[in-house]
Order: structure tokens, then sequence, then C-alpha cells
């Protein structure tokens, strides 16, 4: 008892040597519903949120004697919105019909959700499309981008889901658009595909180096989209949430992709990563819940944070040996995966990396034990049974390239990309998939796997 009163004691006395600044202001709200929060200087606030069922309400010039100088992301992005207006002595912030700007109209900061407006034209004043700017709007069907705009923040059209084209001004030096979707003025950056856009076949057009971040989220009317070989970058989200794509051929072009680049995809059912890929990022193909086939190039070296997290129908994956580091929880909540082999090669290890898996799963290391550079939660949460210095069974199906137990047309394809040399296989893919016994893959092999799978060959 009197160890914890000490303790108590010693507590009270750091907090009183402490200076009150040093503790976070607690937000207070108005009359109208906005909640401010008082800079870190204690000389401004900042709107940091609005009441969710707000329909309008007006930015004030000050808050208890302070000028409100600064406006958060999405603290006025509420989906009833449908005008902003602005104190006329306000130094900072300005409003034209609804929509939020700064004080001299050169960045256009929030475009109010449900204002009632078909087409909306940007003021020729503004130089800057703020983050988010458009994001969740509805009714907008089309927006005209004027020359003088040189900056389009990320993820400015976000789930517009009514948008169905983009328009530029000629003369822009910045951007351009073409049959209504967005690109940087060389048309090398795909920056925006909107969601409300007709058809359900998109060919991303060859020249294109980079796929911007969010460039096609949530556009779940698409069932195709063709990335060229041209394409070195996929950015962050560019394709989340695009539900009814089934498959995507990333080309082996493309040396990165951004986190969460294919999340959500519901529809896709199988993917290649290409020998050209060196990490598989955070949350890439997580909640992509009918994924069943995944194939990982040799020389992917890093399988990111959640990156198959919550890939419910996936049965099977195999890690080649060029993996080294394994990120937090890349395979959580993969309830279907009955299995999955470690190579020795691993030398980092995240935080509950096999979350929520159970004791009718099972991990093989071929490690004889963990590594001391390895989190020390690595197995976290995590029920499946775990074995050591595992060595893989010597017996496997002839022509079963990806390792899965049956030949289909995953493995033709494998079979045909490494030929191609977009796909680079591993030693065991290339034990499978020698039929002559040369200790090679060629073209004649992958033929007749393909031809065992249409059933005019068979494989013995």
């Amino acid at each position: 008892m009197k160890r914890i009163g000490f303790l108590f004691l010693a507590i009270l006395m750091v907090l009183s040597i402490i200076p009150f600044s040093a503790f976070p202001v607690f937000a207070e709200k108005d009359s109208q519903g906005l909640t401010y929060r008082l800079s870190s200087d204690e000389t401004y606030y900042i709107v940091s949120r609005c009441d969710f069922s707000a329909t309008s309400f007006v930015i004030p010039a000050t808050f208890n004697g302070l000028p409100v100088k600064e406006i958060e992301k999405w603290a006025v992005g509420v989906r009833n919105l449908e005008k902003i207006d602005v104190d006329e002595n306000s130094k900072y912030f300005a409003s034209v019909d609804g929509v939020l700007f700064n004080k001299n109209k050169t960045l256009l900061i929030r475009y109010p959700c449900k204002k009632e407006s078909g087409v909306y034209k940007i003021p020729d004043s503004v130089k800057t499309i703020g983050v988010e700017a458009f994001a969740i709007c509805s009714g907008l069907t089309s927006i005209e981008i004027p020359k003088s705009v040189k900056t389009i923040n990320d993820a400015a059209f976000l789930s517009c889901i009514d948008l169905e084209k983009i328009t530029v001004d000629k003369k822009s030096k910045y951007f351009t658009s073409v049959n209504g979707v967005l690109f940087n003025k060389n048309k090398t950056i795909l920056r925006c595909y909107p969601i409300g856009k007709e058809g359900t076949v998109y060919n991303i057009p060859n020249g294109v180096t980079a796929i911007g971040s969010h460039a096609f989220y949530g556009c779940k009317s698409l069932t195709s989209i063709e990335i060229p070989n041209s394409v070195t970058n996929i950015g962050e989200r560019s394709f989340s949430w695009c539900e009814g794509v089934t498959n995507f051929e990333i080309p082996n072009s493309v040396t990165n992709i951004g986190g969460s680049a294919f999340s959500g995809c519901t529809g896709l059912t199988s993917i290649v990563i290409p020998n050209s890929v060196k990490s598989v990022g955070f949350f890439v193909f997580s909640d992509c819940t009918s994924l069943t086939s995944i194939a990982i190039s040799d020389g992917v070296t890093t399988i990111g944070s959640h990156a198959f997290g919550w890939c419910e129908s996936l049965t099977y994956i195999e890690l080649p040996d060029s993996v080294t580091s394994i990120g937090e929880r890349a395979f959580t909540y993969c309830e279907n995966l009955t299995s999955v082999v470690i190579p020795n090669g691993v030398t980092t290890m995240g935080t509950a990396v096999f979350e929520e898996w159970s004791d009718k799963q099972t991990v093989y290391f071929e490690a004889t034990s963990a590594s001391d550079d390895w989190d020390r939660h690595w197995k976290s949460f995590c029920g499946a049974k775990i074995v050591w210095d595992y060595e893989p069974d010597s017996t496997f199906v002839k022509g079963d390239v990806n390792g899965n137990g049956k030949v289909d047309a995953n493995d033709y394809a494998l079979a045909k990309r490494h030929c191609l040399k977009t796909f680079t296989s591993y030693d065991k893919m290339l034990k499978r998939a020698d039929l002559n016994g040369n200790g090679k893959l060629e073209a004649s092999e992958y033929a007749m796997i393909k031809r065992h799978v249409l059933g005019t060959f068979e494989i013995k």
C-alpha cells in the first residue's frame, strides 16, 4: 500500500513540473456543429470536423477571439453537405457558390458532397486542387479544369460515383484529357479514370509509365483493365476496390507496386508477380476475397505488412527462396490457407504474421529456429502448428508449375511467361515444369502443359 502511495505521489510531482502547453488541447464545438482545436503554438484555431448530418455551415473568421486559420482534411467532407459559406471577415478562406477556397481563390479546398450541380467548371483563378477536394461527391457528372491549374493533389476525385468525365482546357501546360480520362500533359501519368464513365473494358494507352494513386479507385463497373508494358509504376490504391475485374496481368516493365494497389478487388481470382518487382508492398492484395492463385517470381525479396491479409479463398501460396523479409500480419485471416513454407533465407519477420490462424493450419520453416532479428511477437494470435527444419517432399505432380497439386491454366501461363522471360521460376518450379528431363523449361513444355489443360495431351 505504501508503495502505491509513493508511486502516486511521484506521478503528481512529475506532472507538476510539466508545462500545461505540453498537454493536448481538447476540441471545442460551436453552435452550428463545427469542432475546433487550438494550434500547437496556441495562436489560432483549426477546424477539425463537423457534424455528419450537416447540410451547410459558415466558416467563421475567429473562434474564442483567435483566427480560424486551417481546415483539416475530411473536416468538412460529410455526405449531406450542400454548401460551405465563409464569414466575409475571414483572412484565410473564401466561398464561391458554396464551394470552399483559400482567400485568394488559388486553392480549391472542398466541393460540397451533395451540392446540386451536374457540371462544375473550376474558376480560372485556381492553381491547385486540394487533397480529396471532390471526394465522395454525388450528382457531379463532369468537371472542367482550366489552364490555370498546375497541381492536382492525391485523391482529388476519390469516389465521385456519378462522375462521367473530366475535361481540361486545351491550353493547359500541365494536364490533358482523353475521352474523359485525366492525364498529365505528355500522357505518361494516368491521374484519374472517372467512376461513372460508361464501359466495362479499358485499355490503358501505351506510353503511360505511371498509374497515379487512386486512379481507378472504386471503378466497380470495369471488368477488364489492360496494363501496357510501358508502365513502370503502379501507385498506391490505384486499383483498389475494382470489384468487377477478375484478372490483372502485371507486365514485366513494372518495378514498383504501391501500397493497397489491388486491395479490395473482390473479383480477382489469380495474380502473377513478375520478376521486375522486388517487393510486394503493404496491403497490396488485402481483402481480395476471391483470390485463389498467387505466383511470385524468383527475385522478390519483401512481402509487406498485411500484403495478403483477409484473402479468405487463398488455399495455396509458395514463396521463392529470394524472400528475406515478411512484414507485420502479412497472412492475417487467411483462414483457408492450409499451410505455408517459409524459406530459410528469411531474416526479418514482423508482428503477428499469421494472425488468427487455427490449429488446422501449419507453418513450415526451413530454418531450425527463429532468428534473433525477428520481431519477438511474430507468432502472436497464431494457433497454427509450427514445424522447424522442414524439408519439402521430393514428390510432385509433373506440369504443376505453381505447386498447388494440380495442372491447370495458371501453370501454362507461368510456363509461358518464364519462356518469355517475364517471370523467373525458382528451382522447385523448374523441377515441376521440366517434363522432358533436360533441366530447363522450354517452349515445348509449356505447349504440352497447355495441351494437357485442353485435354488433347496427357502428362505422364
